[in-house]
């Protein structure tokens, strides 16, 4: 087992498990679309971003953390300005090719998309 860090809470891991993955086991909520357990991560949606510093880096990094491994040390961080700016462009540009009307949608109401632009205030 290994020791990651997120938004100050101490969580258990193995390795190489997906920091949106330790982050939802332990409660932790970060945003996400194109996530899902039938398909391979790869970032698309740019929603669940964090900033990440590894053992030993003084810098935070900004990446996916679909697609990011967890490893021992690091330390994550989930909701700061960075982000909320980062998250909200990239809601913008996946609404820009997005039907306006989503009334007529058999999913209206029930749409994660919509609980998205709720959540990011999009």
């Amino acid at each position: 087992m290994i020791q990651i860090t997120i938004n100050g809470v101490a969580c258990q891991t193995e390795p190489g498990t997906k920091v949106l993955k330790v982050a939802s086991e332990n409660g932790i909520f970060i945003p996400s679309l194109c996530n899902h357990p039938a398909l391979e991560p790869w970032g698309g949606c740019r929603l669940c971003v964090v900033e990440v510093k590894r053992k030993g880096e003084s810098v935070a990094m900004v990446t996916t953390s679909c697609t990011l491994e967890a490893e021992d040390g690091m330390v994550v961080e989930t909701d700061t300005e960075t982000l909320k700016q980062q998250r909200k462009l990239a809601m913008e540009l996946i609404l820009s090719h997005h039907p306006e009307e989503c009334n007529g949608c058999p999913k209206y109401g029930h749409c994660e998309l919509q609980s998205m632009i709720q959540y990011l205030g999009v």
